[in-house]
């Protein structure tokens, strides 16, 4: 059960499918005792503020309520993956393939193994740059969110944080130019680029000023 302190936005709590994934989110980030770093909060804090994200830009840029129901399941189920016990195919039982294939493309799978952090993230990089739209859209939701606290949680790695990501999103801005004025999956929303962007910027400058 998601803690009382956790404030459930009204979008989630009445939207069977929103709140079942919330819980399922939850229990997996729970049962390994997965907190948020620099606050200590239950883990479910950070997937609901991607959502929330998520679900605001996705009305904003005006995508299909079905878009937007697989992306606010994607992004509260985004680490899932990574930092839990649970299986693609537990969640494919539980949301489906799409929800699935989602969460997948938004697992970093370049582990240490394949190199230092420039390496990984440079893999990273050309990894999402053939990923959907609507996974690009998410991880866009999940920078936002990360940058929001970076400063307060990891105030000496903000810089490297900040400025990988704006490296990222320059990538999905070349993808988009690869393929302008064609109708193609993979291309990101201009809306949520220049909202991501302007994120990143003005961050970058408030750490650049003495």
């Amino acid at each position: 059960m998601i803690p009382a302190t956790v404030k459930i936005p009204a979008f989630i709590a009445t939207n069977p499918l929103f709140l079942e994934a919330c819980e399922f989110s939850h229990f997996h980030h729970d049962a390994v005792k997965q907190v948020r770093e620099g606050t200590g909060e239950p883990y479910i804090v950070h997937p609901i503020e991607v959502a929330t994200i998520v679900h605001a830009m996705g009305h904003e840029c005006e995508y299909p309520p079905e878009w937007i129901d697989v992306a606010v399941v994607a992004a509260l189920l985004h680490d899932t993956i990574e930092d839990t016990n649970c299986t693609y195919n537990l969640i494919e039982s539980k949301f489906g393939s799409v929800v699935r294939d989602t969460v997948f493309w938004l697992t970093d799978v370049v582990g240490k193994p394949k190199g230092n952090r420039r390496v990984r993230k440079e893999l990273e990089k050309v990894r999402l740059m053939a990923a959907p739209g609507r996974v690009k859209f998410v991880k866009c939701c999940d920078i936002i969110a990360n940058a929001s606290t970076v400063l307060d949680d990891k105030p000496a790695s903000a810089m490297l944080f900040l400025t990988e990501k704006m490296a990222l999103l320059e990538t999905f801005v070349h993808y988009n130019r690869m393929h302008k004025g064609v109708d193609n999956m993979g291309k990101l929303d201009k809306v949520m680029l220049a909202k991501c962007r302007s994120v990143l910027v003005e961050l970058l400058d408030k750490i650049s000023k003495p």
